[in-house]
């Protein structure tokens, strides 16, 4: 008992002020160096009085050599207890080394990734929420759409084949429907490349429900720009249907082309006559679009993997489809009443 005693007040002992800078294991074998290299410095400053004592004996050339001797013989002990005198602090211990995180989904891949692989996808939107490409992308999506209405069709024909299918419209004196053409081809023409600079703001409103109805509905902590993100990427189905619009507008007779509904075959609008009929119960079977689910289930998907537990992906299609539902039910009521 008394060894372990001793033992532990020696290991309890601070270390001098050399060895406190120094690795444990290291201590004594960098204390027995400096003391080795003190030793040789005290050498070289005696040589140096020798050297020095015997040049001031001497006269001419051999004084020189003595005093110059002297010279070096002192610098080079000055730098021995210098360097003896030093301290050497301990290295810090270098960091516990951690993976790199793996890097995340580039854009392109993204953006395919969408169509191909939307989990996947979503999961790696919600945890870097980007929407300047998918935005830009849907942008020039609409202005190709718009340019080719415009040269394809014309905007006086797309005037004119709206007030047909519009009964108030009908019963206006001729001087009043050239009017309302000249008016609304006008404001066609204008709109038609205008409305293109809404589509952010179209995506920002969209997103604000949809966190209204996860975060302050159903509590599902997610963040805005994870919202608009999603919406933005989910919304690159338009790029399909965009392409598709355009073929159809090459392929079609301008004049038998319902430019309010130019996809037809993908909607229940296409087994119904747009000029007769109710008008409410039409703009009802457009909105029952196949992009338009496609971009509802794609939504979903990224509200699910932006909350992650928190949001079930039947609570997360809930949030989506109702805004929706709503929508759809005040645009087709809208239709009615203009009619």
């Amino acid at each position: 008992m008394a060894y372990n005693h001793q033992r532990y007040d020696a290991a309890a002992q601070p270390l001098d002020e050399d060895s406190a800078w120094q690795p444990r294991g290291g201590v004594r074998e960098t204390s027995d160096r400096r003391v080795h290299v003190k030793i040789g410095g005290i050498v070289l400053f005696a040589a140096a009085v020798v050297l020095f004592a015997i040049g001031h004996g001497k006269e001419g050339l051999d004084a020189s050599v003595c005093y110059v001797g002297a010279a070096l013989a002192a610098a080079l002990g000055g730098l021995l207890f210098v360097i003896a005198g030093r301290r050497k602090a301990i290295a810090p211990e270098p960091p516990p080394a951690v993976e790199p995180a793996p890097a995340g989904m580039s854009e392109f891949s993204r953006i395919t990734g969408v169509f191909f692989d939307p989990k996947k996808t979503f999961e790696d939107i919600a945890k870097r929420p980007t929407w300047i490409v998918p935005v830009v992308l849907m942008i020039i999506a609409a202005l190709a759409v718009s340019m080719t209405m415009s040269q394809r069709i014309g905007w006086e024909r797309i005037v004119r084949h709206g007030m047909e299918a519009n009964s108030r419209v009908q019963q206006m004196t001729p001087e009043q429907r050239e009017q309302a053409l000249t008016l609304g081809v006008k404001i066609a023409s204008i709109m038609g490349y205008a409305g293109i600079v809404l589509v952010p703001v179209i995506y920002v409103i969209m997103a604000a429900v949809l966190l209204v109805m996860a975060s302050g509905i159903l509590s599902a902590g997610v963040r805005f720009k994870q919202v608009f993100a999603v919406v933005c990427y989910a919304s690159l189905t338009g790029l399909i249907s965009s392409i598709l619009t355009i073929v159809v507008m090459f392929l079609k007779n301008p004049d038998e082309l319902d430019i309010q509904n130019p996809l037809a075959f993908f909607n229940p609008g296409a087994f119904m006559d747009p000029n007769s009929g109710s008008k409410f119960v039409y703009s009802l079977a457009t909105s029952l679009d196949l992009f338009s689910f496609w971009a509802i289930l794609l939504m979903a998907v990224g509200l699910k993997a932006a909350a992650g537990k928190k949001l079930t992906f039947g609570s997360a299609l809930f949030a989506v489809v109702l805004p929706w539902a709503v929508y759809v039910l005040g645009k087709s009521a809208w239709a009615g009443f203009t009619s």
